[in-house]
């Protein structure tokens, strides 16, 4: 298994070149990774961290079914915990759902190409709701909400079109 805070040289070439190879990107600003490897140092599973984010989750084909993701959410949850940080976070793919579902997460936004998740069940809810009730009226456009989320290629996505 590689930890690191972050990874760094070889170990990070390595991540990359997994994540690459499972069609995702190491993001910039991730600061904690965890990376399970086979009998031959191979990295088959892999998930990491930038604040209360889990990012860069991938699962080697062959390795599927095995529990991986368990573990892998597992030792990111512990990181996160031990940070002060309870209300996480998650990007995915939408085909993830029901395995990041049974895992405690719960889906903010779906669309065809992106699932925003979290694990609190009514979290996001809650904080929309909260500021709601602390906005000016007049801040709140009649007949308009929703927010705007972007991901990192600057795909802008308005929760108004969707319904969550």
């Amino acid at each position: 298994m590689l930890e690191g805070r972050p990874l760094k040289g070889y170990d990070l070439e390595r991540l990359k070149e997994f994540l690459k190879s499972m069609d995702l990107d190491y993001d910039t600003g991730i600061e904690y990774s965890i990376c399970l490897e086979d009998e031959d140092y191979r990295i088959i599973a892999a998930g990491s961290v930038e604040e209360n984010v889990l990012k860069c989750i991938a699962i080697s084909p062959d390795h599927q079914g095995e529990g991986l993701s368990g573990t892998i959410i597992s030792h990111l949850t512990q990181y996160e915990f031990e940070k002060g940080r309870s209300h996480l976070l998650m990007y995915t793919k939408p085909k993830n759902q029901a395995m990041f579902e049974d895992l405690g997460f719960y889906t903010i936004l779906k669309t065809d190409r992106v699932l925003f998740m979290e694990n609190k069940k009514t979290g996001f809810t809650d904080f929309i709701e909260k500021v709601k009730a602390e906005s000016p009226k007049d801040a709140l456009k009649e007949g308009k909400e929703g927010i705007q989320l972007k991901n990192k290629d600057n795909v802008v996505v308005n929760t108004e079109d969707e319904d969550f």
